[in-house]
């Protein structure tokens, strides 16, 4: 494999982590309740993985963005 593919591979792992709410939560200071909010709301997108919500990278990074 090229030094290029493994680049890739790494953005793509990275972009396809998943965040739980309690982690996002003391990541970033806020509730999780907020979170959950914001999820219910449309405002952050989330996957039910289990019994569990789960945040994309990608959406982290969108989401982000779009408060900036």
């Amino acid at each position: 494999m090229n030094q290029h593919v493994d680049i890739e591979r790494q953005r793509e792992l990275k972009e396809l982590r998943l965040y739980s709410i309690p982690e996002l939560a003391r990541l970033w200071d806020v509730s999780a309740r907020t979170l959950y909010r914001y999820i219910h709301s449309g405002k952050l997108k989330a996957t039910k993985v289990g019994k569990q919500w789960k945040v994309t990278r990608k959406e982290i990074d969108r989401f982000l963005g779009d408060r900036q």
